[in-house]
């Protein structure tokens, strides 16, 4: 496990203040910021009330084949040239992209050896929440450790669940909206990555676009599907502040500072929230979480300074070390 330096930290604003932060922001399609609603699931979707976790089948092994250079023999040679190599090198080589190099990486097909590597060198969105202390499944120090030496992992029934249903999560959103009489679209972005802030990037599960008196409204959607709680007769999270785990939350308002403050969608300025959807075979719970600048800002500081304190250091000091070998 490498050494964490230490460093300033960064006073995070506590997420029970969020509603508080957001007083003065609208409600979205009747529903109040952190206002969580539960609709039926479509009538197709209780099918898998019956299903056991039994009978998905996982995938045994999912294979990572992207290694970081200081683990890939056939980078050996490379770095060895290199060495020893500064942080503001480090950058440069591996880190920095341009306009196009982005979009390139924007269409890579999910668990490709192109979107490993897309991520290797950036904090995505799933991680906002390892570097605020707030993941409990997986701390700092286990990120940066999984950053740097990226290994193959045990998919499970649970895991599998999860990705198989947000299809029927997103379904039974567009139910949702349909019901609501409202005029969208939903985009599928892949990942995105600002070339003048390369250290960080997200995949948003999806964008509404809804549109209100010919103005077009923009806001993030993440699904989820718990495998856990499928036969749940309550919110999956209901023990959180607005039925949404920190980490999700910090995971939602980190993508919305990077879809409002970087030119990464069109209209992505505009944004002024999220939908957080959980999805179970005969309901979803639908909560509006509202952009809240001050807590994203705050959020995004630390994850910068993990990446350039921690996170760059601790890779030079990996590429550095072959040079003992």
């Amino acid at each position: 496990m490498p050494r964490l330096k230490p460093v300033k930290r960064t006073r995070m604003i506590k997420s029970t203040d969020l509603l508080r932060l957001s007083e003065n922001v609208k409600s979205a399609l009747s529903i109040k910021p952190f206002e969580t609603v539960t609709e039926s699931t479509p009538e197709s979707h209780s099918v898998y009330e019956h299903n056991e976790l039994s009978d998905v089948e996982p995938n045994q092994l999912e294979a990572i084949t992207f290694k970081m250079p200081w683990d890939d023999p056939q980078q050996y040679n490379f770095l060895k040239s290199i060495i020893p190599i500064t942080s503001a090198e480090f950058n440069r080589i591996f880190v920095e992209r341009t306009k196009l190099e982005c979009e390139d990486e924007q269409s890579k097909e999910p668990k490709s050896f192109g979107w490993h590597k897309a991520r290797a060198f950036s904090v995505t969105a799933s991680q906002f929440g390892s570097t605020a202390g707030h993941n409990k499944y997986m701390s700092k120090n286990a990120l940066l450790e999984s950053k740097l030496h990226p290994h193959i992992h045990e998919s499970s029934p649970y895991i599998e669940w999860g990705l198989n249903h947000e299809i029927h999560a997103e379904e039974a959103f567009i139910a949702f909206l349909n019901a609501k009489e409202c005029n969208f679209k939903i985009d599928h972005p892949g990942l995105l990555k600002d070339p003048l802030s390369p250290w960080t990037a997200c995949s948003p599960d999806g964008i509404l676009r809804r549109f209100e008196e010919g103005k077009e409204i923009v806001e993030l959607i993440e699904y989820k599907a718990p495998a856990y709680y499928r036969g749940s007769l309550y919110h999956p999270y209901k023990k959180y502040p607005y039925n949404t785990p920190p980490m999700y939350l910090d995971q939602m308002q980190g993508s919305m500072w990077i879809i409002k403050n970087k030119n990464v969608i069109q209209n992505g300025s505009s944004l002024v929230g999220g939908w957080f959807v959980v999805w179970k075979p005969h309901a979803i719970h639908v909560t509006y979480i509202p952009y809240v600048a001050e807590y994203a800002s705050t959020l995004m500081t630390g994850v910068k300074s993990f990446f350039e304190t921690e996170f760059v250091p601790a890779c030079v000091d990996e590429i550095n070390k072959l040079n003992t070998v």
